[in-house]
């Protein structure tokens, strides 16, 4: 049994490396080789393995957001795989569009329209011929707007100013901002050692017998359903924290008030003062209107 068992095992590990590309660079694991409307779908920071958020963290990100009712068309550039051309040709390519859809899709060149607006897991599997089942080559996340103007989500993590050392008590705040037409749904975070817990603010400790690097994830949704990610690493340097934001070149963290952090950042400023404006303007102009009387 044990023998079947590790020759499984070994052929699984042989038909997925042949459909990998060459150099590192996309989905942890070569160049891009898969085109949506012609660009290609590019490597997500973070993801960190197998799916931590539902509906999941993507491999790759797509280049665009796409509209609606639009059609949109998917390519595998097998070019760039490493795999010899007879055994490309002859695999089996199925997609799964993470919509409503529930027959798979076949070949390497597909297209699809999403009807709803919102964030889709779409994942690309592949078969050998030498294979009886199917290895996950891929999975992008597809972004489905109304129009064009509309802003996704944008994910955002604070650190609520504090002791940054080991033991101690980190407070994480989203600092999260949606579309104006909408605002947040949820805000979910992945804190290491599987732990999850929803909300603006999350915290926890790191100790000393820790690997030196931990990963900080947020998943931020709206009240349409599209998603954004977002990631801060945490570096231990003896007794000390280090912060940094792996989705800026800069890496910088912003820290914030305990105070700045209760904040409903999602509420913009200017139309809280529009409001008061209009309830002042109203409430003088029935007061004049009784003293006219």
């Amino acid at each position: 049994m044990f023998k079947s068992f590790l020759v499984s095992l070994i052929l699984l590990a042989i038909i997925t490396t042949m459909f990998l590309p060459v150099p590192v660079s996309a989905h942890g694991a070569g160049p891009p080789f898969l085109l949506i409307n012609g660009k290609y779908a590019q490597t997500n920071l973070y993801y960190l393995g197998d799916s931590i958020f539902k509906p999941g963290i993507s491999w790759d990100n797509a280049a665009d957001k796409y509209l609606v009712n639009e059609t949109i068309q998917f390519l595998i550039d097998t070019k760039q795989f490493s795999a010899p051309k007879e055994i490309i040709e002859n695999s089996t390519f199925r997609w799964k569009w993470g919509d409503d859809t529930k027959d798979f899709s076949y070949g390497i060149d597909q297209s699809h329209l999403y009807e709803k607006i919102g964030s889709y897991l779409t994942t690309i599997e592949a078969k050998s011929p030498d294979s009886p089942e199917f290895t996950l080559l891929d999975s992008v996340q597809i972004d489905v707007v109304a129009s064009r103007e509309y802003k996704m989500p944008e994910a955002k993590i604070a650190l609520l100013q504090g002791e940054f050392k080991v033991g101690k008590q980190i407070k994480f705040v989203s600092q999260s901002r949606s579309d104006s037409s909408t605002s947040l749904d949820s805000e979910e975070w992945f804190l290491g050692e599987n732990k999850y817990v929803k909300g603006r603010i999350a915290q926890r400790s790191f100790t000393a017998d820790e690997f030196s690097t931990s990963f900080i994830l947020l998943q931020v949704k709206d009240k349409n359903g599209l998603i954004d990610h977002t990631g801060v690493r945490v570096d231990r340097e003896g007794e000390t924290l280090k912060f940094v934001d792996i989705s800026t070149v800069g890496g910088k963290v912003p820290v914030v008030t305990e105070s700045a952090g209760s904040k409903d950042v999602t509420k913009s400023p200017l139309l809280y003062i529009i409001v008061v404006f209009v309830l002042g303007s109203v409430g003088l102009s029935i007061y004049l209107s009784r003293v006219k009387r």
